[in-house]
This record gives C-alpha cells, structure tokens and sequence, in this order.
C-alpha cells in the first residue's frame, strides 16, 4: 500500500470519529430542544397550521445541526414567515437550530435528508 493510501485512510477514519462525535452532540442538543421548547413549537406551529418534525442533518464535512422543519400546505410569503420566526424567539439562534418551511408534498424528500429518524 502506498503512503498516500496510508495517510488516506487515517484521514477517513479521523473524519469519521469527528462525524460520529458531532452527530451524538446534535442529537443531545435535539433532544434538548424536544424537551424545552417543543411545546413553544407547537404551539405556533397550530397557529399558522404546520407540522412541526426535529430531527439532524449533515451541515458540512464534520458539522451535524439539528433542523425543524414546519410542513405547510400553503407556503407563506415573506410577513408571515418573519411572524413565524419571531414568535419562536431569539433562543432559535441560540440553539444553532436551523428551521424550514417546507411545502407538505415535498415530506418524502425531506425524510430522506434527516440523518435521524424524527425525534417527535
């Protein structure tokens, strides 16, 4: 085996101790927010009539973020979106979560970006 080979496969293996590392950190900060704000979610979610769903997504090399998305039937304009957000508050940004609104007939696609299964 070359040396480049060598030090390729110690990268790869470096890389996937880091994703496997961050990935358990959002999945902690995920269920952190599930437990603190998830009844804040949902209750602007009825509001605007969204389906909330939490889960984590691959935000980078290394970098796992957790992700709201709010299913929709009607996409908001841009008022109501900038509503939406605001009554989530400012602890959104805190948590370095990241939210989408999302039109409900995109669901399976979305489904397939969660690299978790839905934490609610």
């Amino acid at each position: 085996m070359s040396e480049f080979m060598k030090y390729w496969m110690k990268l790869e293996e470096v890389y996937e101790k880091a994703r496997s590392e961050a990935r358990r950190i959002a999945r902690m900060i995920a269920e952190y927010i599930k437990e603190a704000y998830w009844s804040k979610i949902t209750t602007v979610a009825k509001e605007y009539d969204l389906e909330p769903k939490l889960g984590i997504e691959l935000n980078g090399v290394v970098e796992y973020i957790p992700v709201l998305y709010l299913f929709t039937e009607k996409t908001p304009d841009e008022k109501v979106r900038e509503e939406i957000f605001g009554k989530l508050g400012e602890w959104v940004s805190d948590a370095r979560l990241r939210i989408y609104i999302v039109h409900k007939d995109m669901k399976e696609l979305v489904k397939e970006k969660f690299i978790t299964n839905e934490l609610r």
